[in-house]
């Protein structure tokens, strides 16, 4: 009976990784950004924001942040074909910048063998997270203001 029950987890490992690298290969998917900035909260947790520069220069419009929602990352703005909104707007003249919100995508996230962990909430993204990505973006592009575009609980931001 164990020596069925071991072989039964192993099986269900190695199946697992297989069926995870095949998904990862089949949809493997890169994004636009022409650059990744880094920013620090205050609270020490690495924020990733993806740079998409506007296509015509000089740009007098203000920048724009895209954020996220609460299960996705930097590709509900940009699935690395068409269509793209963060592509959408550079291209309209708009220096666009992706936040991914800490445990999502390029951001420190948790782990098993990580010194983050669980235990952040709505108000971490509202009070520490968005200004800290907010005053990044308005020192790198000297811009005072800017504008924030925002999908789900990106958008209640």
């Amino acid at each position: 009976m164990v020596g069925r029950l071991l072989s039964f987890l192993v099986g269900l490992v190695l199946w697992t990784v297989l069926w995870t690298l095949w998904w990862k290969a089949f949809y493997r998917t890169e994004t636009r950004e022409e650059a990744v900035h880094f920013v620090t909260t205050p609270d020490g947790w690495r924020l990733a924001l993806s740079r998409y520069p506007p296509h015509a220069a000089p740009c007098s419009r203000f920048p724009v942040l895209l954020c996220h929602g609460l299960g996705t990352n930097r590709f509900s703005f940009d699935l690395g074909r068409d269509p793209s909104l963060a592509v959408y707007l550079a291209a309209a003249g708009f220096d666009v910048w992706v936040l991914e919100l800490r445990g999502h995508g390029r951001s420190d996230r948790p782990g098993l063998f990580s010194t983050r962990r669980f235990g952040w909430s709505f108000d971490d993204y509202l009070h520490v997270d968005l200004p800290a990505a907010i005053e990044k973006e308005k020192t790198t592009t000297g811009k005072p203001q800017l504008h924030v575009v925002g999908h789900s609980m990106g958008g209640m931001l």
